[in-house]
């Protein structure tokens, strides 16, 4: 079953156009002395306290992350080093749900996608969600022009179908998928969390700030290709719960994915190469995975 409330609708509709915002021209936010997505990302949380989807301790976790977010940009490594790694810290609570001050609603539950798929159930969180805002916000190497989207699609369109590939090819092999073509009316609202509220803060979170950082430290290129493949098989061990060909089977898209964003320098790279391959994924092939897979 999909289920949605006005509480859903409300709260996610506001951090989804906080999340959009970030991609409003520059000279727009230079208007307001708060910047817009900040603005809309307050609105949000003030109707997820009223709605009981976050605490007033939650909000402040979150303005904690900001304030380091802010402190890993300083100047002075013996400040932005040790920010960086609360950063981290912050987001992998988020990310985990460890962080007791959200209360994430259920949009499915038990639902089943056809006959030979397994039952997906799916919180909107918007603990993680809100992280991925944060780190896009700081962090977020994005395109800010026609010539730059264009650039990047014709860097990256190659590596996306290549990964969608061989990430697919591999889970039918693992017989973790079968075909199964479904296209149905849940797959926009499950499109909806999915780009926005796991790709974007997935990407952010082992592109944009690991991966990203990571490279900085060195200019060669051998170094820069090992930094990929490391974090991309971070990406796969942070899926540890989906079981060991999970593991690989996220290994694999996420050296993908940190390639496109190697390759662009755009964070948008590997958002929409990830949901590319999850659309395919729930479109075309059983999802989330074949009926006794695991």
């Amino acid at each position: 079953m999909v289920s949605f409330n006005t509480a859903t609708i409300v709260v996610y509709g506001f951090l989804t156009a906080a999340i959009l915002a970030i991609w409003l021209p520059q000279s727009i936010n230079k208007t307001t002395r708060i910047p817009v997505w900040a603005i809309l990302a307050g609105i949000s949380s003030i109707f997820g306290l009223y709605f009981d989807i976050v605490a007033l301790g939650g909000i402040l976790y979150l303005l904690g992350l900001g304030l380091f977010c802010h402190l890993v940009r300083h100047q002075n490594k013996w400040i932005s080093i040790p920010a960086g790694f609360i950063v981290i810290g912050f987001v992998v609570g988020l990310f985990l749900h460890s962080i007791p001050f959200f209360n994430n609603p259920v949009v499915f539950d038990n639902f089943f996608l056809s006959n030979q798929s397994s039952v997906y159930n799916k919180h909107w969180n918007f603990d993680k969600a809100a992280a991925g805002l944060i780190l896009l916000a700081y962090f977020g190497d994005i395109c800010r022009s026609i010539n730059e989207w264009k650039a990047m699609f014709q860097k990256s369109y190659l590596i996306s179908i290549i990964t969608v590939t061989a990430s697919i090819s591999l889970a039918l092999i693992f017989g973790y998928i079968n075909l199964d073509i479904t296209l149905v009316s849940a797959y926009f609202a499950w499109a909806w969390a999915n780009l926005l509220f796991t790709c974007v803060a997935e990407e952010m979170l082992f592109r944009g700030f690991v991966q990203r950082h990571l490279l900085s430290l060195t200019g060669k290129e051998a170094y820069k290709i090992s930094i990929v493949i490391f974090v991309g098989i971070l990406f796969g061990l942070a899926h540890f719960a989906g079981g060991t060909t999970y593991v690989i089977l996220a290994s694999v898209a996420g050296i993908g994915y940190g390639y496109a964003y190697y390759r662009t320098g755009r964070i948008e790279s590997a958002i929409l190469t990830h949901f590319l391959l999850n659309s395919v994924h729930f479109v075309f092939f059983t999802y989330p995975f074949t009926k006794g897979a695991i």
